[in-house]
Order: C-alpha cells, then structure tokens, then sequence
C-alpha cells in the first residue's frame, strides 16, 4: 500500500518537472517551488512508515462524562498478542499504579480485550486518553485515541436565598401583599453548567419571570448558576407553595427545592349577629356581636362603644368592652342603656385598624308584642290555630272578624334602602372608608309598602350612592302585604338598621 501511494506521489510530480524543462520562460525558483509542494505530499503519505508507528483510524474519540468516584474502563484494541501497551494521557505517559490500591490498573480477558480501569474516579483524571502499543525496541507502532474523559463536578443544591440570606428549608417567604417578591435558585459547583433551572407555583410554570446567570470559576474549573424570579404577589398567593427545579448530567432525575409563600395583609372586618341583622333587639334578650378579622399576621378583635357618636352623651368618648378570644362581644341582658354605637378595632402590625361603627337600637317589650302581630297579620293565622273556630284576620276596613273562613294571603313586602329620616338627624363624623371592609350598613333599612296609590313612602339613592348589605343571614324575604290602615303602625315601628360608617383611625 505505502509502495502505491509512493508512485503516485511521483507521477504527480513528474509532469510538473517536466514542464519546467521544457517551459524557458518559467525562473528556477518556481520550478523548485513546485518540486517542493509535491515532495512534501510524498513525506506526508511516508510519515507513518519512516516513523515505525500507524495511528488506528478506525476509532474515533469517544466522549465520557462521569462522576467523582464512579469506576471507568478505557478499552484498547491497537494491542496485538504478546505486544506492550503505553497509556498516554494528554501527551504526557501515564505510569499504572501496581500498589494494593490499584486505582488505575491494566486488564486483559481471556479473549484478548485489553482495558484500562480507574477505579474512585477523580478530576485528576479529566482529559483525552491515548493507546499506543510497543515494539521489542520501545518504539511506537500504533496508537489510538481512545477516549475524551469529562470528570463532573456534581453540583451543590439547588437552594434559595432572599436578600442575599440563605433560606432554610424550613423556611417561609414573607413578602406584603401587593409588593414585589425577588428569589433566587443557585445551582453551585456544577461541571459542566446546570443543563436548566424552572420555578413552579403550586404545580403553574412561572420560570418566564426569572432569569438565569451563569458565573464559571476558572480556579475550581467549574460553574454558578443563579435562576432570579421576580413577581408580583396578592393576599391570594398566601400559603401557596413554591419550587425551584434544576437539572444536572450528573444527576439521574431532576433535584428541586420548595417553599412556601407567606403573604402578609391588611385585617378586613367582618360582623356578625345573633340574632341576625334585620332582627328587632328587644330589653331582655341575649345579644351577641362577633368580630371576624381576616389578617396576616393574625390581629385580635376587640370591641369598643363610641359615645361621641350619641347625641348628647357625657360620657367618655371610647369605651373598651370585653372582647372574648373569638372576638365576640356577649350581653347576657339588654336593656335601654346598652343603645349606642359599636365597632371593631385591632390593633396590627401594619398600623391600627377599625370596622364601621353599628348602632345597637334596644326595643321595648311592647315593640315585640306589636311586631310579631303584624307578622302574624300579615302571614294569616298562626299555624298552631289552623284547627281553632276562633280565628283572628285582619280586615282592609281595620275590623277585626272572627271565624272567618276567607284569609287571602298576601305576598311580603320588600326591605329596601333609603338615607337617614330627615326627621332624624345623626351627626356625621369624619371617617374614611378602609377599602378591604366588605359589610357595608352605613344606611338604614326601612320597608316599602306598595298600594293602589303607588308607594306608601318612598326613598332614594345617598349622596355616596351606597345601597349595599352584606350579612352572614339575609333579610326576612318574603312578608305579606301590610293592610293599609297599619301603615303607620310600621313606620312607628322603625325597622331598621342604623350603622355609621368609620375608617382607619
């Protein structure tokens, strides 16, 4: 093969001699330019023949990462039997380690495959492995490349840090509602780099927020990757759990770390009452007020009366009631004296915060005793005397007829809202509505009779033009029709529901 490759070499240079023979014009040192490029085609395809040695084409690199302290076998097949093998580690040979340890040490099977193994792999042994095997006298007669060895760094993490402080595992991310929250994912000691970093909020991709850095330290010869996530975060996202995932060669599945968000908020208020809204608060009764609040961190209620708000009233300004855990204000007994405004307050990490003022409006016995008649009047009998020949109906006429058979049901009339009587005037202190406040009661409640002559009394939208109720119970929908000669019964009755609005203080 090599005699072959020597004859072409020479047929290709000799028709270029030949013409600087015959061409006069051409100067010598262009013909001896020519000679020269072919001669060296020639030195090229004897190179491997003159130095004794061949070099395997039939292999080619082969690419090998592997991990800190795993075992690696190198093969080699450029050996013949009976021949000797050099190892050759960036062109520099490599002596075999013959001690009990035998962390790289030379095998052959039985069927002739010969293999380098390096057990407890280490990054001293990163680079491109050669095979070359020896004749009797030293001298190189093949070699190989075998293998291009990558030692990977397995990677620190992943792990979370806020402002700079590493975040436990354990730990939560506090950050205020409505504010921006900034993270960071760090992937450390990583060769090569990691291959990706992804963040997750309860099971939602979200990593089109983040941005990934990525710092290679040519000292430790390996790479920092950083994954920062910035978003905008409500009093939703509270207690929602947060991932960041990364991938690594060295890993054989994705490694991930987790959080969970602690979103911190302004209270919102809450009332409730037993009876509920709507109800007549009668003298004797039990009476409950209870004050939920909604906050993070958690806020205690508690339950004050505003005199400044009764006209007339001497006493102090704020009153301070006792407020159970719950947040629930108890009065076993009612009476007259207990009339008044009421509110929430709290006090909370984010400043002092109040509900809307309610006036407790405190009945007389007599009022029940009217109310649950036009209740019953208005309905028919009293289920208990469906059976009873002594039936009382009210007429249209203000007669009253016993044992009447005919009892013509009427629908109930429709609560609807209207500005405060004007006969009635309440002072309007100075108050800004908190915007996280969901039970609106600042107008009164009245009851709206309808007649052949159109509305009994009528009323129109507040200046503010709130007409808005929120309670855990809705009102008493569905009363019967009033007779028209009680229509001023009603009103004396004054159902309804007095709350004056109070903000932040």
């Amino acid at each position: 093969m090599i005699f072959i490759l020597s004859c072409v070499g020479l047929i290709l240079m000799w028709p270029q001699s030949s013409y600087c023979r015959l061409n006069n014009q051409l100067s010598v040192q262009q013909c001896l330019l020519i000679v020269i490029q072919h001669l060296t085609l020639l030195l090229l395809i004897q190179s491997p023949h003159l130095l004794g040695s061949s070099v395997d084409s039939d292999l080619s690199n082969i690419f090998r990462l592997i991990n800190p302290g795993e075992r690696l076998h190198i093969p080699c097949t450029v050996m013949t039997p009976g021949g000797s093998v050099q190892w050759i580690k960036n062109g520099k040979t490599i002596v075999l380690d013959f001690s009990s340890s035998q962390r790289r040490h030379w095998n052959i099977t039985k069927d002739g495959q010969a293999f380098l193994t390096i057990n407890r792999v280490t990054k001293a042994d990163e680079g491109i492995w050669e095979c070359w095997e020896l004749d009797n006298n030293g001298n190189v007669k093949r070699k190989s490349n075998v293998m291009k060895i990558t030692v990977a760094n397995v990677p620190e993490g992943p792990f979370l840090t806020v402002d700079g402080q590493r975040l436990e595992e354990t730990g939560r991310v506090s950050v205020r509602d409505k504010r921006q929250m900034t993270i960071t994912c760090i992937v450390k000691g990583a060769s090569p780099a990691a291959r990706s970093i992804n963040w997750f909020i309860n099971g939602v991709n979200v990593t089109d927020f983040s941005q990934l850095l990525m710092e290679y330290s040519a000292d430790d010869d390996n790479y920092e990757s950083q994954s920062v996530l910035t978003m905008n975060v409500t009093k939703e996202d509270h207690r929602k759990i947060l991932v960041c995932q990364a991938e690594h060669a060295a890993w054989t599945k994705p490694m991930s770390v987790r959080t969970s968000l602690n979103i911190q908020y302004e209270p919102a208020f809450s009332l409730i009452r037993d009876p509920v809204f709507g109800y007549p608060v009668i003298e004797g009764m039990s009476i409950s007020l209870r004050c939920l609040i909604d906050a993070n961190p958690p806020s205690q209620p508690q339950w004050i009366r505003d005199h400044s708000l009764t006209p007339g009233s001497s006493r102090l300004a704020k009153e301070t009631l006792f407020t159970s855990p719950d947040g629930a204000l108890n009065i076993a007994s009612v009476s007259f004296s207990d009339t008044g405004w009421y509110r929430c307050t709290t006090n909370h990490t984010f400043g002092h915060f109040s509900s809307y003022s309610y006036l407790l409006n405190v009945k007389s016995r007599s009022f029940l005793k009217e109310w649950t008649a036009i209740m019953c009047s208005s309905k028919g009998s009293l289920p208990d005397d469906r059976n009873s020949d002594d039936k009382l109906t009210p007429s249209l006429d203000g007669d009253e007829s016993r044992g009447s058979t005919s009892n013509t049901r009427r629908p109930y009339p429709s609560p609807r809202w209207s500005p405060r009587y004007p006969q009635r005037p309440l002072p309007t202190p100075d108050w800004r509505k908190p915007s996280t406040f969901d039970n609106d009661l600042s107008l009164m409640s009245t009851v709206s009779q309808s007649t052949q002559h159109g509305p009994a009394f009528g009323s129109k939208e507040g200046q503010d033009g709130r007409r808005s109720f929120k309670s855990v119970k809705p009102f008493n929908a569905g009363m019967q029709l009033f007779p028209s000669h009680i229509l001023s019964l009603i009103l004396s009755l004054n159902l309804i529901l007095l709350v004056q609005g109070q903000g932040i203080v």
